[in-house]
């Protein structure tokens, strides 16, 4: 069954087929039609931010470290690919600064904004995308003071459970 592109997001990249949450995995997802890609960001040691699901590695990457433990030096290094076959060994764990390359990176796999954790935004961070062109979307603000960092921050749209609360 096909359905409209626009219907469609990438649950961190194209993860059935290749390593998630790399940007391989990004770029295959917009080679097969997604205009929309999630993604995770999880705050390392340094106060850096990693593109990585899981709080610890172990599923995608060997070893065991808790990611806050991790600085961006330690896990920009990191395969992140061999987990999924030999052919996508190298693959490392993309990091923030590799995708605040935004308007490099959004042209190359024609996304036109980013949902992210509301727990990691930062007005800083939202800036910089929209100074690439990108919206900000952020989940799942429920919470009225959560709300109102998320406005003062400059982000474009809250994905909400308790729309009823906020219109």
């Amino acid at each position: 069954m096909k359905i409209p592109p626009s219907r469609l997001e990438a649950h961190r990249g194209a993860s059935g087929a290749y390593p998630e949450n790399t940007m391989l995995a990004f770029a295959k997802a917009r080679e097969a039609g997604a205009l929309s890609i999630e993604t995770d960001l999880s705050l390392l040691a340094d106060g850096g931010f990693a593109v990585f699901h899981d709080s610890a590695l172990g599923r995608t990457v060997a070893g065991d470290a808790s990611l806050d433990s991790l600085t961006s030096a330690e896990i920009g290094t990191m395969d992140a690919g061999a987990w999924r076959g030999r052919e996508f060994a190298g693959e490392t764990v993309p990091l923030c600064e590799d995708l605040f390359h935004w308007q490099e990176v959004a042209a190359r796999l024609g996304l036109e904004a980013l949902h992210l954790d509301k727990d990691i935004v930062t007005p800083r961070m939202v800036e910089a995308i929209h100074s690439a062109g990108l919206r900000v979307r952020v989940w799942t603000v429920n919470e009225p003071a959560e709300m109102k960092r998320m406005i003062d921050a400059g982000v474009d749209t809250v994905i909400t459970d308790v729309p009823e609360a906020f219109l």
